[in-house]
Order: C-alpha cells, then structure tokens, then sequence
C-alpha cells in the first residue's frame, strides 16, 4: 500500500471519525472548528477539509507538550 494514500484524510467525517470515534454533525463542527483555529494542520483541497494522521498526532503531541496552545490561553 502506498504510504501517502493511508496517511491522508478527506472529509471532516472520516477526520471526526478517527479524531473522535463517530462521524456526527456534532463531531464534523468540532473539526471544523478546530480547522479554522489551525490547531490540527489541516488543509483544504480540492475544496475540501483534509489531514494527514501524521500530522494531527505530532500537532496533539505538541499541545500536550505545551499545554494550552497560545491561541487559547487568553488571561482575563
């Protein structure tokens, strides 16, 4: 199998599917969400949502690293 084509992900469904074990609507607005704060690495193509595995794991890794991603920590 090639690499790549295991890899990528297309669709908010199949990434709410392997990020949060269901694709619901709930799930694809949580990914979506998450898209447009850049919090994952995703990417549109062909208009459409898409992640590599490798690439949202690392980002989680990091935030886990991090803590709060800055972009989140706001301190009133």
């Amino acid at each position: 199998m090639d690499e790549l084509s295991d890899d990528l992900m297309f669709g908010a469904g199949a990434i709410a599917k392997e990020l949060l074990g269901k694709d619901t609507r709930k799930n694809r607005r949580k990914v979506y969400h998450l898209h447009q704060r850049g919090l994952l690495g995703l990417f549109k193509m062909g208009g459409e949502i898409a992640g590599r595995r490798s690439t949202i794991r690392e980002r989680i890794a990091d935030h886990e690293r991090s803590g709060t991603p800055k972009s989140a920590a706001k301190v009133a």
